[in-house]
């Protein structure tokens, strides 16, 4: 279990908490980090270079938050910063366009591998994404990489994170399980020594070529979980027959036919959105 510094030497005002402007700041502030405001297009929303301009500090923190009105909040990965961050797309990031499934991806890999990530905290991000927060083992340095697996981002020292709370033009940031609710595990070495190997491009036949599990390299669908199936019918197929079906809705309202399966779908649609209320 990692345990925060006592503020690294900050002094706080008297009366008031970082935390309840910057989600899960006793807990991050352990590490070599910084928190920055952004604005709604995730763009900072102070001037200069983040590695320097990105705090700890309280003070700093309570002027963004009081007297600037900032509510938005990222992290900044700095040098050296053992913090780990797995970001995995949704394949509806991009409203034009069907994208890799990065949960699905991981899930499936790691499944494959015989690898688990222990609980630690998970916030889904504005388009359907997640970011999991994990430590990294000492003496196991890895690099940042954008696509390290199809719809799988390793973010680590250099790279920014949104924080959740945070509201974007594309939806709000949530916390599925909080900074407080569980605290931020180390990454299991099997798991890091995995990625240092996609990044660096060796491997044998599994691990490999952004190491594919062997079950989707061979189209093999005997291999597939139930889990996976799931996640298949809910990331990709799930979308699509949702507007599909809410188009049906008012072609069936003008006395135009709707398939049973359509009509099967409505049903499913309208569970959906009234847990959505």
């Amino acid at each position: 279990m990692i345990t925060p510094d006592k503020d690294r030497g900050v002094d706080r005002p008297a009366g008031f908490d970082p935390g309840a402007y910057v989600a899960g700041y006793r807990q991050l502030s352990a590490f070599r980090i910084g928190f920055y405001p952004v604005h709604r297009d995730k763009s900072p929303a102070i001037e200069g270079r983040l590695d320097r301009v990105a705090t700890l500090d309280p003070i700093k923190i309570k002027f963004w938050a009081e007297h600037c009105h900032h509510r938005n909040f990222a992290v900044r990965l700095l040098r050296d910063s053992r913090l780990l961050v797995i970001d995995t797309e949704s394949p509806c990031k991009h409203p034009d366009r069907l994208g890799p499934d990065g949960e699905m991806f991981l899930g499936s890999l790691l499944e494959d591998l015989d690898i688990t990530l222990p609980p630690s905290p998970i916030v889904q991000t504005a388009s359907g994404g997640y970011h999991r927060y994990l430590v990294i083992p000492r003496g196991l340095p890895i690099r940042p990489k954008i696509a390290l697996w199809p719809g799988v981002d390793v973010l680590t020292d250099g790279c920014s994170v949104i924080l959740p709370g945070s509201c974007t033009d594309a939806g709000e940031y949530r916390a599925l399980r909080s900074f407080e609710e569980h605290p931020i595990p180390e990454a299991p070495r099997a798991f890091i020594k995995l990625i240092r190997t996609a990044e660096a491009g060796r491997g044998n036949a599994d691990q490999g070529r952004s190491a594919v599990p062997r079950y989707m390299a061979d189209a093999d669908t005997s291999q597939v979980t139930r889990r996976q199936w799931w996640l298949l019918f809910r990331n990709r197929v799930f979308p699509v027959l949702l507007k599909a079906t809410r188009e049906g809705r008012g072609k069936h309202r003008l006395g135009i036919r709707v398939s049973p399966l359509r009509r099967l779908a409505s049903v499913v649609a309208s569970t959906w959105d009234r847990r959505k209320r």
